[in-house]
């Protein structure tokens, strides 16, 4: 494996990410094209067009899509530099709106895929057409992939827009308290964010007009000293510690991080490409352990294994003879 060790004076920061999630009306849209450089916006929620004309609101561009594969492939372009701000420069600012969004798609298309699926079939039901766990590991598995590329950095600012969304809990039914009920409580979450690892910094943005909010849940290292996690600001004080964070973050370094799925990918690989060790112990051992003292001798000859030697490259094989056997014998 191969790895560099860097010195403090090195570490440079490669980009600051940051989740800002709220109810509707809150501007959360906003803040990535008001406040940070050359920004670009990757608007599932087909609202960005609105901040367009807003008074102080900078050049920005704009994708519209609610296929998360297409912001997965406009996220890896911005990484690799090869996209442009109206500036000319590099695209220095993306933001993601809304991840909720891009699940909601996702999950109405392959809801729409498996209930054409069921019609083919003499038994189709409306009703019981249903996401399996496999079904919503397919929907699940591209969001989380978006989320975690956001941590490759080569993009000095990320933004994920979240919506505002209700915790529900289970308490005692009024009607027979030997049952539990599903209640909504007033606790609100960011909708469609299970990891907030990601990020180094946290807005929760409330209230409307001049009663507008941002509290902030969540800082990293240094960052705190602009904005102290528990920290309530008005529209000026925010305005006033983006603009300490940018001259913070002004000498972002722009470089890749490595990405992690495809450096454990590549281990896999190279795993895969190394000599499988096994022998005749392993498989001795193997028996001792499943309780088989017999000989099984018979029956690798019969899933047509060589006994003497055998093959190291069929080690599954072996271990599924003896697995059978052991079976058999606790049938018996």
């Amino acid at each position: 494996m191969v790895y560099k060790i860097v010195s403090d004076e090195e570490v440079k920061l490669r980009n600051v990410k940051i989740l800002v999630w709220g109810g509707s009306g809150t501007r959360k849209t906003e803040m990535a094209v008001r406040f940070l450089p050359d920004p670009l916006v990757i608007d599932s929620e087909f609202n960005a067009r609105h901040v367009k004309d807003m008074p102080g609101v900078p050049d920005f561009q704009l994708v519209e899509t609610g296929e998360v594969e297409v912001a997965m492939e406009v996220v890896r372009d911005a990484i690799a530099g090869r996209l442009k701000a109206k500036s000319g420069s590099k695209v220095q600012t993306v933001s993601i709106d809304s991840i909720a969004k891009l699940k909601e798609i996702k999950t109405d298309a392959q809801m729409v895929a498996k209930d054409k699926k069921a019609q083919s079939s003499n038994y189709y039901d409306p009703d019981k057409v249903m996401l399996t766990l496999q079904d919503r590991g397919k929907i699940s598995a591209p969001l989380k992939r978006l989320i975690g590329m956001v941590a490759m950095a080569g993009v000095p600012w990320f933004v994920v827009v979240a919506r505002e969304k209700n915790v529900w809990t289970e308490v005692p039914d009024p009607g027979n308290p030997n049952k539990l009920v599903l209640t909504k409580t007033d606790e609100v979450i960011p909708d469609g964010i299970n990891n907030k690892y990601e990020f180094n910094l946290i807005f929760h943005f409330s209230g409307l007009g001049k009663d507008w909010r941002c509290t902030v849940d969540k800082t990293q290292g240094a960052i705190g000293t602009i904005f102290p996690v528990g920290s309530v600001l008005n529209e000026k004080q925010f305005a006033e510690k983006m603009e300490l964070l940018r001259a913070y973050a002004n000498d972002v370094r722009r470089e890749e991080a490595p990405d992690m799925v495809e450096e454990g990918v590549k281990a896999l690989q190279a795993a895969e490409l190394q000599p499988v060790v096994f022998t005749k112990t392993d498989l001795a051992e193997y028996k001792t352990r499943m309780g088989v003292g017999q000989s099984i001798g018979e029956d690798l000859q019969k899933a047509n294994l060589p006994v003497n030697p055998i093959d190291p490259t069929r080690k599954q094989e072996y271990l599924a003879v003896v697995d059978m056997v052991a079976a058999r014998l606790q049938a018996n």
